[in-house]
């Protein structure tokens, strides 16, 4: 996980920025439309991760 946070963390503040977290949501994106899968909506997909992670300050 720390491998790909580090990856993530384009300006490596060590904190994964909301651009950042669209940045490589769009890149997947166009993957899975590639492959004829419908991705979620950003706003449905960051709920479900920040309910996942329960970051201290979202």
């Amino acid at each position: 996980i720390e491998y790909w946070f580090r990856c993530m963390d384009m300006d490596g503040d060590g904190v994964l920025s909301m651009f950042e977290l669209e940045f490589f949501y769009e890149e997947q994106c166009e993957r899975m439309e590639g492959m004829g899968i419908e991705p979620l909506p950003f706003q449905d997909l960051l709920c479900q991760m920040l309910d996942l992670v329960k970051p201290e300050c979202p």
